[in-house]
């Protein structure tokens, strides 16, 4: 038995003074005042006790890429992010030549499989359906029409896990591509030059998700809403947010984050192999960049190439923002969780999973807690 106690314990109903009691890997029981004995105790003292965080959008991390096709890369990066405090994440490929995305996917279901990643929860598809316009840094020559046969291809290689796929609504056979694969695919609308009729077509298809909000899709426009306008007023969707200060203006951030409310904003962190690197000039596989000052770019352009975000730090900055702390864990946590299906995580409360980050007075990771077991600090 093990208790994790705090000033600042953030439940579904409020901030506790308080405890929660794990056993069995759930959180058995939640308490107000001074925590009761137990085997092992983990104090986050005038510290934050939230759920750990739930990212939708990982790329890689520490140098690796989820999508590089070795089982290795992808074992790098969630055991670097799980360390950073994100317990649960969706593994995400980007586009690239459809036999390489089809072996991305069935590296990282090998890894799952193997329990080498147990933070990794799905497959996000970032493509390879999307607008040649707004493909941002994506690879070109990889782009391709909505293709059924493909698809069915690459489910088969997620087997059971999890799909997200982002797509571009308004390619020739998107929508209906969109509604055919509803049931079994979480479509999520972006790298799209799309308007605002395109888009809601597309959500009434069954689209219920926006890739990274305001990246790689027309400004949102008083006269021309496109797809942003058609997201922000249809309570079916929920929107990703880059809150890394790169990505978003802070002031779009909180506008975003505002608008929608935190039960339909999500936090992700679209993390490129940067992330955890330091400042400088970086060679992988697919791409050569630059990172300055935590932003990331493909070498010798402006184009953003992904993160250097862990989501730790995105819940930090919107927190920053004076984003109340249970709306932010909402947003780092719940929000995901409860969009992906995962009933057992997102929340502090009597019977979910225990999965778990203390964070110290500054917001800052201390200890991260994965089904009831501490992650050891030797690998943070």
């Amino acid at each position: 038995m093990t208790v994790v106690a705090g000033r600042h314990v953030v439940t579904p109903d409020g901030v506790l003074d308080g405890w929660l009691r794990v056993e069995g890997g759930c959180i058995a029981e939640l308490g107000h005042g001074p925590a009761p004995a137990a085997d092992a105790m983990l104090d986050a003292g005038e510290g934050w006790v939230l759920p750990g965080f739930v990212d939708l959008h990982c790329h890689g991390g520490d140098g690796a890429s989820i999508y590089a096709g070795t089982r290795e890369d992808v074992v790098a990066v969630a055991r670097g992010h799980l360390a950073a405090g994100t317990t649960a994440m969706f593994a995400s490929v980007a586009t690239m030549p459809a036999e390489a995305m089809r072996q991305a996917v069935r590296r990282i279901v090998e890894v799952v499989r193997s329990g080498e990643a147990p933070s990794i929860v799905g497959v996000h598809l970032e493509g390879p359906f999307l607008s040649p316009l707004r493909r941002g840094a994506q690879n070109g020559s990889a782009l391709r029409r909505p293709d059924a046969a493909l698809l069915e291809e690459l489910l088969a290689d997620a087997e059971d896990l999890p799909v997200i796929m982002t797509i571009a609504p308004e390619l020739d056979g998107a929508v209906e591509l969109i509604a055919a694969f509803a049931d079994r695919v979480l479509f999520a609308l972006g790298h799209s030059d799309a308007d605002v009729v395109q888009a809601a077509a597309a959500f009434d298809a069954g689209a219920r998700l926006v890739t990274h909000a305001f990246n790689a899709m027309p400004p949102l426009d008083h006269r021309r809403p496109g797809l942003l306008g058609a997201a922000l007023v249809d309570q079916r969707v929920r929107i990703e947010l880059i809150a890394d200060g790169h990505h978003l203006h802070d002031a779009v951030l909180r506008f975003a984050a505002t608008a929608v409310g935190p039960e339909r904003a999500a936090l992700v962190t679209d993390a490129s192999a940067a992330a955890g690197l330091a400042d400088g000039d970086h060679s992988f596989p697919d791409r050569l960049v630059s990172v300055r000052g935590s932003r990331v770019t493909l070498r010798g352009t402006d184009t953003l190439a992904g993160s250097a975000l862990r989501l730790a730090h995105a819940h930090a900055r919107v927190r920053g923002l004076g984003i109340d702390p249970l709306a932010a864990g909402q947003l780092a946590s719940g929000t995901a969780a409860a969009l992906v299906g995962l009933h057992d995580r997102g929340a502090l409360r009597v019977g979910a999973r225990a999965d778990v980050v203390l964070l110290d007075q500054e917001l800052r990771v201390q200890t991260v807690v994965h089904a009831g077991a501490v992650v050891p600090r030797s690998s943070r």
